[in-house]
């Protein structure tokens, strides 16, 4: 694949690279230049000193491609502005913003100015240059024309990456899709089942079809078979891809695999789900940084304890609605020696030109529990919010008040 896309790209920058003659890259510039200590002078009121402004150590760091990829002059690294989509390099850069332009006989160290486009020369190193307005001039003409370079680098890049991805598809499909072939078995292979499986949570698997010939097509991998190309049901309504709000049916959920261009070939397998790990639930209210906090809702959890239909442990199925019973938020199943985290506090107040605003109430939550309930878990916050500081206590905001907490004990049907 690697080398089928550098091919492409060649074939396709070939031309681009042919056309570029006016102007060369910097890193080819570089590379005529030896390590060395070579002489300085800054820019003054718009002008090149007069004098020498001394020497510096100038070093220059080829990759293992052999071009210089850093320029190094005394304890400042400067590195080719250069990308893999694009190998024409512009400028060498510091993270500080100065970046050099180079020639055959000078080393010009500027700035790029964003806010009046122009490019500001700061200093050189080597033979002195032309003058500093005139240079300036050369550096913006000379970037422009990389710019257009560099745009037609990278658009013939991603062409070519496009061309060579769309040739690793079309031998990826001849090769391991099972359309058009002799499939004689499909089977689930690499089920995996998380240790803490219960409610919002998945499990994995890949398909194998095995061709007459004794040939295996898997989906493990992306570079592999399709998944795609089979037809994948659950038996839970409330299971594709994680297991969502709702009761499983036998507290198993049957997966089954079919090939859709051999409608008669599929495998299945039954998972027992475990509800062996905690649940949370989060309905805190907003807070705000300049206004008064939002209250919390409220609800109302019904509990009763039910026997595993598999392995005959004992289960807690729960339904959780608003406070008026109307709306039903969430229903589940967990182990009885796992925790339900429920959160609904209020939302802090907030402050604005030394007003405090009032924090929200923390929802009121009911509590029926059924008589087979024998253990449940419940930690939970309603508590109200504080309010927001104002410039003195006569001008702070309330904190909420907290939610009330009720239980009781009725019958409950699910």
């Amino acid at each position: 694949m690697k080398k089928l896309l550098t091919s492409v790209i060649l074939l396709v920058l070939a031309p681009v690279l042919l056309a570029q003659g006016e102007i060369t890259s910097l890193d080819a510039v570089a590379a005529k230049w030896s390590d060395g200590t070579y002489p300085s002078r800054n820019v003054n009121s718009g002008m090149w000193e007069p004098m020498t402004s001394g020497k510096s150590e100038i070093k220059f760091n080829k990759g293992s491609n052999g071009k210089i990829v850093s320029i190094e002059i005394e304890s400042t690294t400067y590195k080719a502005n250069v990308s893999e989509s694009s190998p024409f390099v512009n400028y060498y850069y510091t993270s500080g913003g100065d970046r050099l332009y180079i020639t055959d006989n000078t080393i010009i160290k500027y700035y790029d100015n964003y806010t009046t486009g122009q490019a500001e020369p700061k200093m050189f190193w080597g033979k002195k240059p032309k003058g500093v307005k005139a240079l300036s001039k050369e550096i913006m003409a000379f970037n422009e024309a990389a710019a257009e370079i560099i745009k037609n680098e990278k658009s013939s890049f991603a062409e070519a990456e496009a061309i060579a991805a769309a040739k690793a598809a079309e031998e990826r499909k001849k090769n391991y899709s099972i359309e058009g072939k002799d499939v004689v078995k499909v089977e689930i292979i690499n089920l995996k089942v998380p240790t803490k499986f219960g409610h919002f949570r998945g499990f994995d698997f890949d398909v194998l079809a095995t061709l007459k010939d004794g040939t295996k097509i898997s989906t493990e991998g992306y570079s592999q078979g399709y998944i795609s190309e089979y037809s994948i049901q659950y038996s839970a309504e409330n299971y594709n891809g994680s297991l969502a709000s709702g009761f499983v049916k036998d507290d198993k959920i049957k997966v089954t695999v079919t090939s859709k261009f051999h409608p008669s070939l599929s495998d299945s397998k039954d998972v027992t789900v475990l509800y062996n790990e905690d649940v949370q639930f989060n309905y805190n209210a907003r807070s705000w940084t300049r206004s008064a906090g939002e209250s919390a809702s409220s609800y109302r959890i019904e509990v009763a304890q039910v026997k595993h239909a598999v392995n005959g442990s004992d289960l807690l199925k729960i339904r959780i609605y608003d406070a008026n019973g109307t709306t039903l938020v969430s229903e589940f199943k967990m182990a009885v020696d796992q925790t339900l985290h429920f959160y609904a506090k209020g939302g802090s107040g907030g402050t604005d030109n030394g007003k405090g605003y009032n924090g929200g109430d923390g929802g009121n939550l009911t509590i029926i529990k059924d008589p087979s309930v024998k253990v449940f878990n419940l930690d939970y916050n309603i508590n109200g919010a504080s309010g927001g500081q104002g410039h003195n206590a006569s001008v702070s905001g309330r904190a909420g008040r907290d939610g009330t907490y009720r239980e009781e004990v009725r019958a409950v049907k699910f």
